[in-house]
């Protein structure tokens, strides 16, 4: 249970600082003379490195060889290194305010470039974190504790813009305050303020807490428990399929971690977006409401779980369910006239189920994977890692290019079509078990 907790802990982190960025990133790249489009660049362009480091982490651990001491070391050492570079970012950040614009957009592409060290670094402890929590939690726990890992993911979504809300609005005073500036103080930076260094110990807690959890991880790996009596399945597991059909849970997982995620980052950047360039509303407002969609998702998965281990629903069930919710959902992000709140409504359908059917998806990739091949834990990990950073590294440049150049409407289509692929993707996998 603890370390499942920890696991929990580390991925909202992880996603309570891109969220930090996500809320200023717009105006951000504005002040620094770039394009909207260059914004959403600017999010995604770090997971190029992610890329490389999932690449790298996936040769220094083996699931069958496996080496707890090396991996606790990794995963802490990453932490420490992160943190480092981050503050190096919040440095470059705080200077870049008062700058001419050739300066500011020198300084945007250094920034890129420390971000891409950053990410490198802050990524390397993701497959061997997670091949140590396939290796003991069981087969009948793992869907359930991913949706787990999902909501945490969704909670830094939820809780970071709010966060940030109530820093800008704190900071701000009705003053206004340039946006460099208060990227700065979301990257944890020495800025010229009693606020910047109060969000700065924030932030300094905080990355001491992730150090403290990588701490925590065990130093052998306790065995698996043992179930005394198999429960009762309402439909046979992945894991039970033959060695062929396994081979293809495990493969349309991956495609669909990538479907998934490019509409989870699409409606992450694109929200905002719309709402203060569309809509008229401030950063601090789009930014609250955002932490109201993203709660969808604990309503979504506390549901679901409530659901599954009641034994009402099969786990393949409310995998197509989610997305079928998702692809009527997708509809309302077209302009009939409902203005921010159809696309609230479509935003909270969607990215609500997200949490739910990404969950399903890799608890079902780590059941179905088969050791020493092609389609073992760490395979899965790095594959399945690797698919989500593309969707995320494209996402946000057309989602913010296609709103930028075509609208609402043009967004939605392709959105609509990303939708459509994921429910085909789930429908293919679920009919093996049914």
């Amino acid at each position: 249970m603890s370390f499942q907790v920890t696991t929990l802990a580390f991925f909202f982190h992880w996603y309570l600082m891109e969220a930090l960025m996500l809320t200023i990133s717009l105006d951000f790249a504005k002040s620094m003379g770039q394009s909207a489009a260059m914004s959403g660049f600017f999010i995604s362009v770090s997971l190029v490195a992610v890329l490389l480091a999932l690449a790298v982490s996936k040769r220094m651990v083996s699931e069958s060889n496996w080496d707890q001491a090396s991996a606790r070391t990794l995963i802490l050492g990453a932490q420490v290194a992160s943190y480092v570079v981050l503050l190096l970012q919040a440095v470059v950040t705080n200077s870049a305010a008062g700058c001419s614009v050739a300066t500011k957009q020198a300084l945007f592409w250094l920034l890129i470039g420390l971000g891409q060290i950053s990410s490198f670094i802050g990524a390397l402890p993701l497959v061997p974190l997670m091949v140590m929590w396939s290796k003991f939690t069981p087969h009948s726990e793992k869907s359930f504790w991913m949706i787990c890992t999902q909501c945490a993911r969704n909670g830094g979504f939820l809780v970071g813009p709010g966060i940030f809300a109530i820093i800008s609005l704190r900071v701000k005073q009705g003053e206004p305050v340039a946006p460099e500036s208060l990227m700065a103080w979301v990257g944890a930076s020495s800025a010229k303020s009693l606020m910047a260094w109060v969000y700065l110990s924030q932030s300094m807690i905080m990355q001491l807490a992730s150090i403290l959890l990588a701490m925590a991880l065990p130093k052998v790996l306790p065995p698996i428990k043992e179930e005394d009596e198999p429960e009762e399945q309402t439909e046979p597991g992945v894991e039970e399929l033959d060695t062929q059909q396994r081979q293809e849970v495990v493969t349309n997982m991956i495609q669909y971690g990538f479907e998934r995620q490019y509409q989870a980052a699409s409606i992450e950047v694109s929200t905002i977006m719309l709402l203060e360039v569309s809509y008229g509303w401030s950063i601090e407002s789009c930014g609250a409401v955002f932490t109201v969609v993203s709660s969808t998702s604990l309503f979504f998965a506390a549901i679901s779980a409530m659901l599954m281990s009641r034994k009402l629903l099969s786990e393949s069930v409310v995998f197509a369910g989610s997305n079928l919710i998702s692809l009527v959902g997708v509809i309302f992000l077209f302009d009939f006239g409902t203005g921010a709140a159809g696309l609230l409504f479509a935003d909270g359908l969607v990215y609500g189920c997200a949490s739910v059917s990404n969950g399903i998806a890799e608890g079902w990739g780590s059941k179905a994977a088969i050791p020493d091949t092609d389609f073992s834990q760490e395979a899965f990990r790095a594959a399945n890692y690797s698919a989500v950073s593309i969707a995320r590294f494209i996402a946000p440049v057309i989602a913010r290019a296609m709103l930028d150049f075509g609208g609402r409407n043009v967004y939605a289509c392709v959105l609509l079509v990303m939708v459509a692929m994921a429910f085909a993707t789930v429908h293919s996998t679920t009919k093996m078990v049914w």
